[in-house]
Formats: structure tokens, C-alpha cells, sequence
């Protein structure tokens, strides 16, 4: 199968030190840069600053763009930053969630990680973009959906062996004014569902970068990079060229 690029769709795209037509409605913007505790600081207007939780934390050592990224830098599966619910996060309409993953090579634990707004229990489920992985070395990724809080109108996961391994991979879930929402990997369209509604509101479930509700597990050495977050807009729309450079910051 075969993919026709649209060249312009680099407006969602990034340029580092261009401007982006779509700002006004970034509501979350994290590219780790700043050195330690600025680097949970929001670069969006909206300063929707995060908590890290267990180990956390900027690294210099492994990175997409610029001089860093953040992830799990020691113990504790549940290695992630956190935002106490925000009704910003709720989408009605289109939206945009997207970031540069890695998972090292040789990671032999079996979990699931994302960037969620999703508790997995009858009640708590909104969205969650999903990293998953194995015991073999393998990867692949997910989405889910809930306009009620309990049944998954969308429940899509790659097997964890589809990608290997100690590769940085743009992984993007957005959802379109026709309601049509795509899962892309690497600017690949490889799941989409038509999901019509506001995503379920629950007060209690807090925003998760790095993290899937429940406590679930993250492996070692994961990182993060360039996580944007968008309402009222379907960056993409269609198979795109990944980002080649940060994300504008106005």
C-alpha cells in the first residue's frame, strides 16, 4: 500500500523557531528543555505545568530534538508526570495528541504506558494514546475512546511485536471535524474509527504523560519527546512526513 504526501501538512509539523497557525489552541506543550523543575513547565499559554512522579525526570543522554527529552530515569514502573484534572482535556470536537516515543532495545518487561486522560475501571475511561510492549523485545501502539466513561467506542491496539525496539517513532492520535479519529505511526495511518461525541468528563482522572491510569507499568529507559496536545484541530488530517525539528512556541 502506498501513501500520497501532502507537502503542506507540515503546519502541525514543527520548525523549531517558525510560528504555528494553530497555537492559540496548543493547550499543552512539553519539550523538556529547560533544565530541572522548569522542564515540567508548559510551553504553551495555557500553563498546564506538570508533577513528576516516581523517577521522571529530564535526561541529556537520549533525545529527537534539541539538547533533551524526559522519561523513566531510575525505579518505580509508575515513572510519570501527571496534571490534576483539567476540563481543557476533554475533547468535543477535533483534537490533536502527538510526541516523539522511544523505548531502548532489549526492554524484556510486558506493559503499557501513554499519554492519557483514562483510568481503566467502569466510570474513568476518556481517551488514552497508547504505548504498548513485550517480553521479546517488541512494540506497537493503541488508542481508546469512551463518550460515556465506560464502553470504549474505540479500542485499538497494535501487536507488541509489530515495531522493534531503540527507535525514535512520531506516534499521533487526532480526531476531525467529520469525527473520523486516526491512529499514525511515523506519519502511517494504521488504525482509524469513527467516534461522534464529547469524550467522557470525569473529574477525578488526572492527565498522564508517560503514564496509562491504574498505575500501569513503564519500562526502563523510556522517553518523551515534544508532547503536544491541540483542541479544535485535526493537524494532519492524512499520511504526513514527520516532524523534522521541534514544535513552534508561538
Amino acid at each position: 500500500m502506498s501513501f500520497l504526501l501532502n507537502p503542506f501538512r507540515f503546519g502541525g509539523g514543527g520548525g523549531g523557531g517558525g510560528t504555528d497557525p494553530n497555537f492559540a489552541d496548543v493547550i499543552g506543550l512539553w519539550g523538556w528543555e529547560a533544565t530541572s523543575p522548569n522542564h515540567l513547565l508548559d510551553e504553551s499559554s495555557f500553563g498546564h505545568n506538570l508533577t513528576a512522579n516516581g523517577s521522571f525526570a529530564r535526561t541529556t543522554a537520549n533525545f529527537q530534538f534539541g539538547v533533551a527529552s524526559a522519561g523513566r530515569t531510575g525505579a518505580g514502573t509508575a515513572s510519570r508526570a501527571t496534571l490534576a484534572h483539567d476540563a481543557d482535556f476533554i475533547f468535543s470536537g477535533a483534537f490533536t495528541i502527538e510526541a516523539w516515543h522511544f523505548i531502548p532495545s532489549g526492554t524484556t518487561t510486558i506493559g503499557q504506558s501513554g499519554i492519557s486522560k483514562f483510568v481503566d475501571s467502569a466510570g474513568n475511561r476518556s481517551w488514552a494514546l497508547v504505548f504498548g510492549w513485550n517480553s521479546s523485545g517488541g512494540q506497537g501502539y493503541g488508542a481508546r475512546l469512551s463518550t460515556d466513561g465506560t464502553a470504549l467506542a474505540w479500542n485499538f491496539q497494535q501487536a507488541a511485536t509489530t515495531y522493534s525496539q531503540g527507535v525514535w517513532r512520531h506516534i499521533c492520535l487526532e480526531r476531525n471535524s467529520s469525527d473520523l479519529c486516526r491512529l499514525y505511526v511515523d506519519g502511517v495511518v494504521v488504525a482509524s474509527q469513527t467516534v461522534s461525541g464529547a469524550l467522557f468528563n470525569n473529574s477525578s482522572v488526572a492527565l498522564e504523560v508517560g503514564g496509562l491510569g491504574n498505575g500501569q507499568g513503564s519500562p526502563a529507559g523510556y522517553r518523551l519527546d515534544e508532547v503536544r496536545i491541540t483542541r479544535n484541530v485535526a493537524r494532519y488530517d492524512g499520511a504526513f512526513t514527520p516532524p523534522t525539528a521541534a514544535f513552534p512556541r508561538s
